[in-house]
């Protein structure tokens, strides 16, 4: 039997995801009530069975859970009972690299652990597919706290990093495999920098380390662990020599939220890189002196 004219299968040769996203620790604030309330009944159900009770929503969604967490998205649609909750909505992202771009979400909610499905995107997330891993994390005064993990595939082309540097002493090597997020920033420092690594994802999405470059005695400082949106824009320090050794001095580095540093003394030369408007430092590649890092430069997208 012929198929209508109406319905055509056709085969596509190209690729319609190229790249895996995965956002972690995503903390989803559903407040049912109360000044800070963000969700509203527009169509009450059945008084009976409650069938029908139609909620709209703007849920935060922020990077993590202490006082100075940040808003990253908010959770944006309706929810309806259907004897469980059935949630349609859009994940809005409000600052970032993906500021503007939206995920589209369907599924259900029936116990404090599930999934729903990720159905579409937009933006940096354009023809999105995956799942969003959510539990609840606590309870809250007219509310509760939903930690979410989110994993899924786009169409998104994903930027060849730019080499910054090094700055310092000799050229450095390549890191050998391609930087695309900073997880993680570890500094040992005294009067200079003694020792440098750090954790980034890789364009497979592995985890890696970078280094350790450097081999002095300096105290480790606590790491710099960068929460989920957050991106670093910003590098400077000074280099100078020590103890017959070029050395890099100082290092400071400048994120979305914060400042950190200076690690080490400010003697030297100074020298700083700061990226385009929506780029960040996704890497780095440096090289060990004698004793302390000798260089250091950068990778931006």
């Amino acid at each position: 039997m012929a198929a209508p004219s109406n319905f055509q299968v056709t085969p596509f040769g190209g690729q319609l995801h190229n790249t895996e996203f995965s956002f972690r620790n995503l903390y989803l604030h559903q407040i049912f009530s109360g000044p800070e309330q963000n969700q509203s009944v527009i169509t009450p159900g059945d008084a009976t069975t409650g069938l029908g009770d139609t909620v709209a929503n703007s849920w935060a969604i922020y990077e993590g859970v202490g006082p100075t967490a940040k808003v990253v998205a908010h959770a944006q649609g309706l929810h309806m009972r259907v004897g469980i909750w059935f949630n349609s909505f859009a994940i809005l992202f409000e600052s970032g690299r993906f500021k503007g771009s939206t995920l589209q979400v369907m599924g259900s909610t029936v116990d404090d652990a599930g999934e729903w499905a990720i159905v579409g995107g937009t933006g940096a997330f354009a023809i999105a597919c995956g799942t969003i891993n959510r539990k609840v994390h606590s309870k809250i005064p007219n509310g509760e706290i939903q930690e979410l993990t989110i994993t899924g595939y786009c169409k998104m082309q994903l930027p060849v990093p730019v080499k910054f540097g090094p700055w310092g002493g000799s050229a450095a090597p390549d890191l050998p495999y391609e930087p695309r997020m900073i997880e993680s920033i570890t500094i040992a420092s005294g009067d200079v920098i003694d020792s440098f690594s750090f954790t980034y994802i890789d364009r497979a999405g592995q985890r890696r380390t970078g280094g350790r470059w450097g081999n002095g005695p300096g105290t480790i400082n606590p790491t710099i662990q960068l929460g989920p949106s957050e991106l670093v824009i910003h590098m400077s320090g000074t280099i100078a020599i020590w103890k017959g050794e070029r050395t890099i001095a100082s290092l400071t580095f400048i994120t979305t939220n914060k400042t950190y540093g200076p690690f080490g003394s400010a003697i030297g030369t100074p020298f700083s890189v700061s990226v385009p408007h929506d780029q960040s430092i996704v890497g780095f590649f440096g090289k060990s002196g004698k004793y302390y890092l000798e260089s250091l430069g950068v990778y931006h997208v």
